[in-house]
């Protein structure tokens, strides 16, 4: 819950169209789905353009995020995120 918080708060002090590098390496899978959904919300409301994610390997916890991001209401959302197993691919990703 905190860190929502503060991540909602972060969010509000950027304009729209901003762009965040998400790096999934280290998460455990345990929560992942609600913490995912309340991130993906927070990120829609706050204008999100583009959102990088990096995975380790693929995993079940990166096809249910993926999952997850198909089934929110936000075409751009959808269009605009994108996942890597290398985080200098997505860093150049997001800076294109």
């Amino acid at each position: 819950m905190v860190f929502q918080r503060r991540l909602r708060t972060a969010c509000n002090l950027l304009k729209p169209g901003f762009s965040a590098l998400v790096d999934y390496t280290k998460m455990e899978l345990l929560g992942l789905t609600d913490a995912v959904q309340h991130v993906q919300k927070i990120f829609i409301t706050s204008g999100i353009g583009k959102l990088a994610m990096v995975w380790e390997r693929e995993t079940f916890a990166k096809l249910t995020v993926d999952s997850l991001a198909q089934k929110t209401d936000s075409d751009a959302y959808k269009a605009n995120r994108k996942s890597f197993f290398n985080r200098s691919e997505a860093e150049e990703w997001l800076n294109s």
